[in-house]
Order: structure tokens, then C-alpha cells, then sequence
């Protein structure tokens, strides 16, 4: 079965990303990641909405005055990766050894609150809020042209949200 309309979803993420000198790529595996060094991020449609629901929950309450969508708070968020990518090795170890403790954590609400504090992760939310606070004009084009693809690729594919 060939899955119609993801270019057009795809063209749009790049279309968005380029302004910061960014590639994305649709990862159905690994969903939002960032790889920082190639300045490319990787996204997915399908993702744990559990997860990335409370992920965009706690965002928008930290950072009043944005209502994003998951999906935007998860592609805003690796892009932000890229674009506050200050750490050496020795920090990115630390931050990794932070991380191993969310397995510790039984609720998706403990775990983003963790995440949310660990200095990789601030800074790349935060860079995201303040780039959505400074151009709502794009961000707003930017939904407008995501939403028309997503609900193309939808009616193209049969599929419900």
C-alpha cells in the first residue's frame, strides 16, 4: 500500500527548516530527534501521544502565552537542538548519565518534568518558545501550511486522526 502525501508534508517541514540552515527527515522509528552535527532533525506523524502530549503540556504552561500542538513543540524542539548546540563531550556525557534517571520515573508527567530541567533539554525548548514568541507571523504560516498538508495526507490515505 503506497502512502500518498508525505512529500507534500515533508517539502513543508523543509521549506521551514532551511531558514536555519536545518533538513528534516521523516523517522517513523525514532520520531523527534535532533543530530546536531549534520544540523538535521528527524520527525514522525505517528508518535506516543502520551509522551509528546505531556511533553507539550508542560511547555505551554512553562512558557505563557504559546498553545503549541505536540507535533509543533516536537519539531520546534529538535530544531532548537541544533541551534543551541554549545555542549563539549564531557557535558553531553553528564546530560546523558541525567537522563538514564528518567527511567526511574513511573508517569509521563515526572519524567517531562525531569526533562524539562535537564540544560540541554531548557535550552532547546526555550530557544523554541522564544522563536514562537518572536514570529508569530511565521509560525502561524507555517501551521496553516502543516495543517492543509496533514489534513491532505489524511483524506489521501483514508486515515482519522
Amino acid at each position: 500500500m503506497e502512502i500518498k502525501g508525505l512529500k507534500r508534508i515533508d517539502k513543508v517541514i523543509n521549506d521551514f527548516t532551511k531558514q536555519f540552515g536545518i533538513t528534516a527527515f521523516i523517522d517513523p522509528i525514532n520520531g523527534f530527534q535532533a543530530y546536531t552535527t549534520e544540523m538535521k532533525v528527524s520527525y514522525t506523524l505517528f508518535v506516543d501521544e502520551e509522551w509528546l502530549d505531556c511533553f507539550a503540556n508542560e511547555a505551554n504552561t512553562r512558557y505563557e502565552g504559546i498553545n503549541a500542538n505536540p507535533f509543533l513543540w516536537g519539531i520546534m524542539h529538535e530544531i532548537g537542538h541544533c541551534m543551541t548546540d554549545i555542549w563539549d563531550f564531557e557535558d553531553e556525557k553528564f546530560f546523558e548519565q541525567m537522563k538514564k534517571k528518567l527511567d526511574n520515573f513511573e508517569t509521563a508527567e515526572e519524567i517531562n518534568t525531569w526533562y524539562h530541567v535537564l540544560p540541554d533539554e531548557y535550552f532547546a525548548t526555550r530557544w523554541a518558545a522564544d522563536f514562537m514568541w518572536t514570529h508569530p507571523k511565521k509560525m502561524r504560516k507555517f501551521c496553516e501550511k502543516m495543517n492543509k498538508a496533514i489534513q491532505n495526507f489524511c483524506e489521501k490515505n483514508n486515515f482519522t486522526p
